[in-house]
């Protein structure tokens, strides 16, 4: 089966699962990212599109998934450059904004309909960017595991161009995730795995050449419980350090490796009970913080936590995500726990609410012609009265100035035409059952942002 037959298949099942508004998701959030060019402004997404915060967390408006490039139940990661340009990476491709979120593109070439799992902006050089592909190729009759197309991306420009850096990657690895260190120009770590589920093998890849080599380290899995490696912060202090998450099955929950060598040996630091969807790393990278729906919060310093020494519950916050930045943690919860998100300055002992759904204002201010602007207003009574918004909110006028380029091209209305797929032989089917399994893994490997 070709790359194709499974873009086609995925449009089956995201026709299947929901619409723009709703996608059949309880609305929550599940990930924090901050405009390094701009303090007050936060990026906050959710299950139904972007909300984005101007003011430092006190007002939030909301950009759709229609104009961001997609509609279905995805969770794209999100990067921002230094010039506070946006980059997302989508199942059928990168989608870069240059005027804050008012209108999305698709990155022309060669990045054209693959399946971008995942994308990260390096922090200490906020014009460069790494994004990587993996998408099903077809299947290795021999050992009876899926091959996968993987790529690897790079942007030194802000995002307006993106080239491909080196050949393909190896086939039998379905990649993971992708960080870029902030200390040694051109490294590049990548995880992934081999093999199949529940007895996959989890991969470090890593390249001092900006992609166009890697060299290969075992991460290793619990047998028949660990599924997958998400790299989850790399040490600022430390070109050679890293920490990575582990995913592993809901009942055994998931662990946090740490390597100071490159991966050539590993620490167990701290094991959740449930799966570990937070994590946030100080910026002076000595003090850890991990948990989860399960497990609330808990904190470490990283000589403790890589010495055996405590790691402490500090708060029962169920949380879906955790940021830090200048003394200021971030989690991602739901309104049953209190807040959508919300922030704590001491430590995770205590936190305040930054955003509710029932505060929501509305679309994000744009330009009339905008994406955001024409999109997301036609959608926004739906989507209001799906969050349960009593009182119209007072809808953005055409004032924001606004360089956007062309729109993003209509991939929701060709995604839920299910029309597009042709025959029922049994091809297609096993294509639709693939994209199932795949659906459910990238929906999963969606990093923890750090």
């Amino acid at each position: 089966m070709k790359l194709r037959s499974i873009g086609v298949a995925l449009a089956l099942l995201l026709c299947a699962e929901g619409t723009s508004h709703a996608n059949g998701r309880f609305p929550a959030s599940n990930a924090i990212t901050f405009d390094p060019s701009d303090p007050s402004r936060i990026y906050l997404r959710a299950t139904f599109g972007l909300l984005v915060s101007t003011d430092g967390g006190r007002s939030w408006d909301w950009v759709c998934e229609r104009s961001l490039g997609f509609s279905g139940p995805e969770d794209p990661t999100i990067g921002i450059f230094g010039d506070g340009s946006v980059v997302v990476s989508l199942f059928e491709g990168l989608a870069v904004s240059h005027d804050r979120a008012c209108s999305f593109s698709f990155v022309p070439g060669t990045t054209d309909k693959k399946i971008f799992v995942d994308v990260s902006v390096v922090r200490t050089n906020v014009l460069t960017a790494a994004a990587i592909t993996s998408g099903y190729a077809n299947k290795n009759d021999a050992a009876g595991n899926a091959l996968f197309s993987s790529e690897v991306f790079v942007s030194r420009d802000y995002g307006k161009n993106w080239e491909k850096s080196g050949p393909s990657l190896d086939p039998t690895l379905l990649l993971q995730t992708v960080d870029v260190s902030p200390l040694i120009p051109n490294r590049i770590f990548i995880s992934a795995t081999r093999g199949s589920a529940p007895n996959a093998n989890g991969v470090l890849l890593r390249s001092d050449d900006g992609g166009l080599t890697f060299t290969e380290r075992p991460i290793p899995l619990t047998p028949k419980v660990e599924r997958a490696p998400f790299i989850a912060a790399l040490d600022p202090n430390d070109g050679d350090a890293l920490w990575v998450r582990t995913m592993g099955t809901v009942d055994q929950g998931a662990r946090l490796l740490y390597t100071r060598d490159l991966g050539q040996t590993w620490k167990n630091t701290f094991q959740t009970k449930g799966p570990m969807k937070g994590f946030a790393l100080s910026e002076d990278g000595n003090t850890i913080f991990a948990g989860g729906p399960k497990d609330g919060v808990w904190s470490a310093e990283k000589k403790d936590a890589i010495a055996n020494g405590p790691v402490l519950k500090v708060n029962d916050l169920a949380v879906a995500c955790l940021a830090y930045r200048k003394g200021e943690l971030w989690a991602c919860s739901d309104e049953a726990n209190g807040f959508t998100a919300g922030i704590s300055t001491t430590q995770g002992r205590s936190w305040q609410p930054r955003a509710h759904l029932k505060d929501l204002r509305g679309p994000l201010a744009c330009a009339a012609g905008t994406p955001t602007f024409e999109l997301c207003r036609a959608d926004w009574p739906q989507q209001r009265a799906f969050l349960g918004i009593e009182a119209p909110s007072v809808m953005p006028d055409a004032s924001t100035p606004t360089d956007a380029g062309p729109r993003p091209s209509q991939a929701s209305a060709s995604r839920c035409s299910c029309n597009a797929v042709g025959g029922s032989s049994s091809g297609a089917w096993r294509s639709v059952v693939l994209a199932a399994a795949l659906v459910s893994m990238l929906r999963a490997r969606r990093r923890v942002p750090r």
